[in-house]
């Protein structure tokens, strides 16, 4: 990569709209397709189990606090021509240049940062994350199979989880087709290596050796780009290391507000998840799980248009070409309202059909609660777009807001399961009342108004 290349347009072109699809329907389809081997090869208590795994992976991946988002930013400041970066301010620039020591810098910055947080993520895997694990199984009479399993597992999660700087790194640079190819390889591996493995019926272990292995593949992969791409251009004679530690401590200044949007954004779309296995069970967890992995995938898939437009957005912020920053982000409220709404209606009327069809041991949620939920999930999608657009802006006004919400709907949601007779109902009403306050309609509103002073 040349320092004079502009590979911020790069992620405009054909190409990689094509591999951001199918790398997003492998990132998060890749579960859905795997979902009929699992349904039909596993009990309803693994599952629940498998559900939990994520659940717990979540809650700790919150120690990234929002990190990489930031270095997305960060490094899309630099290609545009960034000499400096400061907290809360867009940078100055210098036409076209590149600075290679502040690109070089920043990099060495984001490396050392990962590393604590990764060692701290596996300290936590290994201690809470396992009594967790315990507490779910000692009445299976599985333990020790369930511990032995989520040690694999974790394992993995902390080897995926330091090299994600390097996917910060590369959407930020606008080679997000090179982030989206080690994707769909770590995808494909983990589809085919835990087909493979489910149908020898080695049932949980299937999947969590399918993603050790793929994880191996896929990081070995974008390593090796890194170096070819970035490691002669941003190797000055000398690293500052003053400097490092500077935007160390911006990186942190930068992102505890989004650790803190992102703790919230936990609380409430994905600590239900633990609450129904550790009040309703494993198996009604299980429907709960599949139910909003569905409607997750439908969202994601949805949103992806405006996600693969952030580093373009946060390029035309400092160009001040407001013009079509207005027009990316209508076209993507338009896009994600029309392919969610119209994918859940599928959903809603064909999926226990389908479920059926293949024998599954675990359904979906009934047809009230489903349809819910993904009303649900429909205006979060709506007011989280709205909230990412606010991020580009280099501001995260919605910080406080995320918290208190995200402690309401869990506080309800232990209510619920303890004092009413909703069971998983109670979960999915207490996120849909306390998102519908105010997070729904704030974000979007302060969107509009922003781009009506334009």
């Amino acid at each position: 990569m040349s320092g004079n290349e502009k590979a911020l347009n790069k992620s405009n072109n054909f190409n990689d709209i094509i591999w951001g699809y199918c790398a997003q329907f492998l990132n998060i389809g890749s579960g859905l397709i795997l979902l009929p081997l699992m349904l039909h090869f596993l009990g309803s208590n693994d599952l629940g189990l498998w559900y939990s795994f994520l659940a717990i992976t979540s809650l700790v991946q919150l120690l990234e606090f929002g990190l990489q988002p930031t270095i997305t930013r960060y490094i899309s400041y630099i290609f545009a021509g960034a000499q400096n970066i400061s907290a809360g301010e867009m940078p100055t620039t210098s036409g076209e240049i590149l600075n290679k020591n502040l690109l070089h810098d920043m990099i060495c910055a984001c490396r050392k940062t990962y590393l604590f947080i990764s060692l701290l993520a596996f300290l936590i895997l290994l201690s809470i994350g396992s009594y967790y694990v315990y507490l779910t199984t000692k009445s299976q009479n599985n333990t020790d199979q369930a511990l032995l399993s989520w040690a694999l597992y974790s394992v993995g999660i902390v080897i995926n989880f330091y090299f994600t700087y390097l996917n910060g790194i590369f959407q930020g640079a606008g080679h997000q087709s090179i982030v989206n190819k080690t994707i769909s390889i770590n995808k494909i591996a983990f589809l085919l290596i835990s087909s493979i493995l489910i149908v020898f019926n080695l049932s949980l272990n299937a999947i969590i050796i399918g993603n050790f292995i793929s994880i191996i593949i896929s990081r070995i992969y974008i390593r090796a780009k890194f170096n070819l791409h970035f490691k002669s251009e941003s190797t000055p004679d000398q690293s500052n290391n003053e400097q490092i530690n500077h935007l160390i401590k911006l990186l942190w200044h930068s992102t505890w507000r989004l650790g803190v949007v992102q703790l919230g954004s936990f609380m409430i779309l994905r600590a239900n998840q633990l609450i129904a296995s550790t009040t309703l069970g494993l198996s009604t967890a299980a429907s709960y799980g599949i139910s909003l992995q569905i409607l997750s995938v439908l969202s994601t898939f949805s949103s992806l248009p405006f996600t693969l437009k952030i580093p373009q957005i946060t390029a035309m912020h400092v160009k001040k070409d407001k013009a079509s920053t207005i027009r990316i982000y209508k076209n993507s409220l338009y896009f994600c309202w029309t392919t969610f709404s119209t994918s859940a209606i599928f959903l809603i009327l064909l999926g226990a059909p389908a479920l059926a069809i293949i024998k599954s041991k675990t359904h979906l949620l009934d047809t009230l609660w489903l349809t819910t939920l993904a009303i649900t999930l429909l205006l979060e999608l709506n007011h989280t777009i709205s909230a990412t657009f606010l991020t580009t802006l280099n501001k995260v006004p919605f910080v406080n807001a995320s918290l208190i919400s995200g402690g309401s709907v869990i506080v309800l949601s232990v209510l619920s399961t303890h004092y009413t007779p909703l069971g998983i109902g109670g979960l999915i009403l207490s996120q849909a009342i306390v998102q519908a306050l105010y997070n729904n309609w704030k974000w979007p509103l302060t969107v509009n108004r922003y781009l009506r002073t334009q």
